[in-house]
């Protein structure tokens, strides 16, 4: 935040002459020549209007703290009164541009003085003669005015129900990369949904709002977590100005949010408030294998539940893996859900392959935890069974899957997905899967193999043979397309 108090000190000294205290009648300038500028005239007021003014909308507000209103003078009085002679310091001729704050002093409600000024400095007003000229520090003036009226018009604390500032008009681009939104809960809680490519889990935040910027903050309850995230709680990890009660301008951050300096952020109260994501993660589980490398091979599986009335889509999220005594293995790896699409009641599978590297014993206790990004979206839920679908031995030990898929959803399906979910008693255990990248016609059938996909340079990816060590296994096989 720019002080202007500093620089009103040194412009007070400056033109001591002038400077009169905020009291008293209005009263005559005292007599100098012509050519010296005169100053400003005592006035008496008790409240400041601020228009902001950009030439295609105006907003304004009411100043009545007396520090401000004094601030407010003081600017203004330091200001030399054009003389009376045109040939002597006279008006400026450049016309004053956009955009402007208009600044009225008013006593019981009536005008006293006003003054203008715009971002190029160039200032006019009742009490400065006429015409417009250019001022030293004018653009500080101007910023600290600025300064003012933000703070007067952003709200001390957001208060009611919850509400969620999305970016403003995004591209598909930007739904993946940058930062989407910042929800205020009603209970000072923040939620900043970061994107997917973010390798950064946050912290719990709170949020407060003071002079004008909306300041996210870490809440950390232990030094480990301090450690694990790399800041310490109360620490600001972002900086929004608060243009309105409805509009955020992203500023800074201490970590990384992928947010663009200067992005705007909304809130619309007559817009229905988004569909919020309703699901569970059902299970999850981390369990460690000796592969064929002789390295622990973990597989990190998560289910989750649409328990919701609408569709939702389940983006590539992130996943901690950690020895059950809570000593980290990997944090923020990425993890993918087969299908990415679900439909109420329907499930589906986050799942990773994560090689343990140096470990000499199998780590059978483990505990995962899942991040998920998840909305509610309109696209379709589209799944196409297996009922053929088989595991076996494949290329480089690795587990692999054969079968047809036919297409009987009665529409043609693009950049097909297949998936495998190995069950171990009733809990998911591991997913083989194989991105194919091709249409299959509503009616049409698909034959494959994962060794010959594999020899076709199409990975099938699947776990160490060794999971077929659980006897009971039960497979789910289906295809879905990539969303």
């Amino acid at each position: 935040m720019r002080k202007l108090l500093p620089i009103i000190i040194a412009m007070i000294v400056l033109f001591a002459a002038c400077a009169k205290p905020v009291q008293g009648p209005a009263t005559a300038p005292p007599s100098q020549t012509l050519d010296t500028p005169t100053a400003v005239a005592t006035f008496d007021f008790d409240a400041v209007t601020i228009e902001y003014d950009t030439g295609h909308s105006q907003d304004e507000v009411t100043i009545t703290d007396p520090a401000i209103l004094s601030e407010l003078y003081q600017a203004y009085a330091s200001i030399p009164v054009i003389s009376p002679d045109p040939s002597v310091d006279g008006a400026y001729d450049r016309p004053m541009g956009f955009p402007r704050y208009i600044i009225q002093f008013l006593k019981d409600g009536s005008l006293a003085a006003d003054w203008y000024i715009d971002g190029g400095g160039i200032t006019a007003g009742s009490e400065l003669g006429q015409g417009n000229r250019v001022i030293a520090n004018g653009r500080v003036i101007y910023d600290r005015i600025s300064d003012v009226f933000s703070s007067a018009q952003a709200p001390a604390a957001f208060t009611g129900p919850s509400r969620t500032f999305t970016l403003e008009n995004p591209t598909d681009r930007q739904k993946l990369e940058r930062l989407l939104s910042i929800t205020l809960n009603d209970d000072g809680t923040a939620l900043l949904a970061t994107p997917p490519i973010s390798d950064y889990a946050l912290p719990k935040c709170a949020y407060t709002v003071e002079n004008g910027e909306l300041l996210i903050r870490a809440v950390i309850d232990n030094s480990a977590d301090e450690e694990f995230y790399g800041v310490k709680n109360g620490d600001i990890i972002a900086r929004f100005k608060v243009v309105d009660n409805n509009t955020l301008l992203f500023e800074s951050s201490t970590v990384l949010l992928y947010a663009d300096t200067g992005a705007q952020y909304v809130y619309d109260p007559a817009s229905p408030a988004p569909d919020a994501p309703s699901y569970a993660i059902t299970y999850s589980g981390a369990k460690g294998f000796i592969g064929p490398s002789g390295y622990v091979d973990a597989a990190v599986i998560f289910e989750i539940t649409n328990t919701g009335d609408t569709n939702l889509r389940l983006l590539p999220s992130k996943y901690d893996l950690v020895y059950a005594v809570g000593n980290p293995i990997a944090i923020n790896q990425l993890i993918t859900a087969y299908p990415q699409v679900i439909a109420p009641g329907e499930k589906a599978y986050y799942y990773a392959d994560y090689l343990i590297i140096g470990q000499e014993q199998v780590q059978v206790l483990m505990a995962s935890l899942l991040y998920p990004v998840v909305s509610v979206t309109d696209a379709p839920a589209i799944r196409l069974d297996i009922p053929d679908a088989s595991v076996y031995t494949g290329t480089l030990d690795a587990l692999q899957m054969r079968g047809t898929v036919k297409n009987d959803t009665g529409q043609d399906v693009d950049n097909l997905c297949i998936a495998g979910v190995l069950f171990d008693g009733g809990n998911p255990l591991a997913v083989v899967s194989a991105d194919l990248n091709k249409p299959l016609a509503a009616g049409d059938s698909l034959a494959f193999d994962g060794n010959e996909l594999m020899q076709a340079g199409i990975y099938f990816g699947g776990p160490p043979v060794t999971y077929l060590d659980v006897p009971n296994y039960t497979l789910v096989a289906f295809a879905f397309p990539s969303q």
